[in-house]
């Protein structure tokens, strides 16, 4: 949570409290790092890819009364580019019944004439769409979520108005906010920041900006980074996000490509998966470097050539 609340920083409100500046998430923030810890979780514990889990929750989980590999292959590919073949969902399905998410059942009939007819195999969901919190209940954790900040604030209202509550501005000043502006931010409500200080206010936010600046300096000069390349891509050469987005591969298009000599994968970012991969990265002690691109020339005379800055 904190991750997704710091990639939005310059939209989210931070209260000082003696001398220490506390950042707020919003409920959304809440949500979006519960989807991704929910499908995380998943992987994790069953062992499985993501889009396997993600196939059960889209297409299998509701089906109560049980599909077969064809119905589901069908569904699957519905508004897809990429469709898979029913051999590849029917392997899908076997993991999915090897991790007790599938239940396989082959019915039988009789006709007419007293013959058994052995009918299609059937695949029944066991795990219930109850049991993952984030996708069956998201409108009412919203909900509960909403409805306690609202008494979490009540109880601490005139104690957060009497510090400052702020909103930093990309230039390195900021906004103050006040308690209710502070509430709208939280809920997700539309909201404009003005400008509101008075001298003392404006000291206050000059010495917010040095710190910043000191902060930033001792962190550069201090902490032990393992540094990570990546470079712009092209706008010529489009190319698909590898990022997901609740469990879906992500419909943006990928601008960013990291680069590492000992990994031949070189996953491909939107804007917004790659400002989270940031800040993960960062998290962990590698700090990303753009490469940027130096032209030379071979002895022919006039090949491109990519090099590192």
């Amino acid at each position: 949570m904190p991750a997704y609340a710091i990639v939005k920083l310059y939209q989210r409100p931070i209260v000082i409290i003696k001398n220490q500046r506390y950042i707020v998430p919003t409920v959304q923030d809440f949500l979006d790092a519960k989807a991704v810890f929910d499908s995380v979780s998943e992987t994790t514990k069953t062992g499985t890819e993501q889009r396997i889990i993600s196939f059960y929750w889209d297409c299998v989980a509701d089906k109560v009364n049980g599909s077969t590999v064809d119905v589901l292959t069908e569904l699957y590919n519905k508004d897809r580019k990429q469709k898979l073949s029913s051999r590849r969902i029917r392997e899908w399905l076997e993991r999915l019944v090897e991790i007790e998410f599938v239940d396989p059942r082959e019915g039988e009939q009789q006709t007419a004439a007293g013959y058994v007819d052995k009918q299609k195999m059937t695949y029944h969901p066991l795990k219930k769409a109850g049991n993952n919190v984030f996708l069956a209940t998201a409108t009412d954790l919203k909900a509960k979520l909403e409805t306690e900040f609202d008494k979490w604030l009540k109880n601490v209202a005139e104690d957060i108005a009497s510090h400052p509550i702020i909103i930093l501005n990309v230039d390195g000043t900021a906004n103050q906010i006040s308690v209710e502006v502070l509430t709208k931010v939280v809920r997700g409500e539309e909201v404009t920041f003005t400008a509101t200080f008075s001298k003392s206010e404006s000291n206050l936010i000059g010495e917010i900006r040095q710190e910043n600046n000191a902060i930033g300096e001792t962190a550069e000069n201090t902490r032990d980074f393992t540094v990570l390349n990546y470079c712009r891509l092209a706008p010529n050469k489009p190319s698909k996000c590898d990022g997901e987005a609740v469990g879906s591969p992500c419909a943006l298009e990928a601008q960013y490509e990291m680069l590492s000599s000992d990994n031949l994968i070189r996953p491909r970012y939107c804007e917004n998966h790659f400002q989270l991969t940031r800040v993960n990265c960062e998290s962990n002690g590698f700090r990303l470097l753009e490469q940027q691109p130096q032209i030379k020339q071979n002895q022919s005379g006039d090949y491109p050539v990519q090099g590192a800055a």
